[in-house]
């Protein structure tokens, strides 16, 4: 059985032990600011360089400025992902009391394809199951009265008749309003569905990038099976333990939402003394700031708290001799 009060006082043991621990997350979370400010000013470069009259003359440069910018994305989430393994492989060998260094961060590099493999197939079931839930919840949202008021809310959009009879669609702010409050008891219900089914279920797979980490060359399959099976009887245990994290996710919660300020500005009607760009890019940095702030001082003792947690879960290995492996992974 999994003590949450003893793996975090494990955990404190093993941070204040380790003097590379702030290292590493300076590291860490430098990094991940870095390719955030080199996505923004990249993508306000592409936008600068993007010509905004049409014609047969531009339409090379459109095309392959439309194509970089939707490459860029890409290449920001798989460098955060390669760099997010690194660092759990860093907090994971300060749980076991071994030597870590910010070479760790090299790890999600050095095991790509097999990271991308895993990070495929647990996109590919997250996809699976939420489909199915949203499904689910379709169906109980149909069945019940709460969608009497999307009904009523459709109605004013078609005029003179029916669709089946000519009828005409016409959208309007007021209609579009009325579908959108309609459509609040369905996105509670899935909210529902997921915490009751699809949760328990993915569960199953939170301990597959510590079992990638210690079984590179097994691959992602492996990963995934030997997570179901360490995860079973264990999934309510693991999420107490992450909910003993609140105030961390909650911090996180908050980084990102920043992004969305001037969003929600702007549906309240409040304006500030600059343009809707300047807002944007100021909120965009406050945000990628706060979560470095976040990454730095909070997020080692949830980490290694967790790599812990895997530590117990895990199957007793046989050694058959001292291992060094890749001393840059230190």
């Amino acid at each position: 059985m999994i003590q949450n009060r003893e793996l975090k006082q494990q955990a404190r043991e093993r941070l204040e032990a380790c003097p590379q621990e702030k290292k590493i997350g300076l590291f860490y979370g430098g990094s991940l600011l870095a390719i955030s400010v080199i996505y923004l000013l990249a993508d306000l470069l592409i936008s600068r360089l993007t010509p905004q009259a049409g014609g047969l003359s531009t339409i090379g440069v459109r095309s392959f400025m439309s194509a970089l910018s939707s490459i860029l994305p890409v290449v920001t989430f798989l460098l955060s992902m390669c760099l997010s393994f690194g660092y759990m492989g860093g907090m994971v060998r300060i749980s076991r009391g071994q030597y870590a260094s910010p070479n760790a961060l090299r790890t999600g590099f050095e095991r790509f394809w097999p990271l991308l493999r895993l990070t495929f197939f647990k996109g590919l079931i997250t996809l699976g199951f939420s489909m199915g839930a949203f499904y689910l919840a379709t169906v109980i949202f149909t069945l019940s009265p709460f969608s009497n008021r999307l009904v009523q809310a459709l109605e004013p959009m078609v005029s003179g008749g029916s669709l089946l009879s000519e009828g005409t669609l016409e959208l309007t702010d007021g209609v579009i309003d009325a579908v959108n409050a309609s459509m609040l008891p369905l996105m509670a219900i899935f909210l529902i569905v997921a915490a009751v089914f699809v949760v328990p279920l993915l569960y199953r797979l939170r301990m597959t990038d510590y079992v990638l980490y210690d079984h590179p060359e097994a691959g992602a399959l492996y990963a995934i099976r030997e997570s179901k099976k360490m995860m079973r009887f264990h999934r309510l245990s693991i999420f107490k333990l992450d909910l003993s994290f609140w105030w961390f996710y909650l911090a996180m919660a908050v980084s990102y939402g920043l992004n969305y300020v001037p969003l929600f500005l702007s549906i309240s009607g409040i304006s500030l003394p600059m343009g809707a760009d300047t807002l944007s890019i100021l909120f965009f940095l406050l945000s990628c700031a706060t979560e470095f702030v976040v990454i730095y001082f909070l997020r080692s003792r949830m980490e290694v708290t967790c790599a812990l947690a895997y530590n117990e879960l895990k199957p007793k290995e046989h050694s058959t001799g001292a291992v060094l492996g890749n001393i840059f992974q230190m």
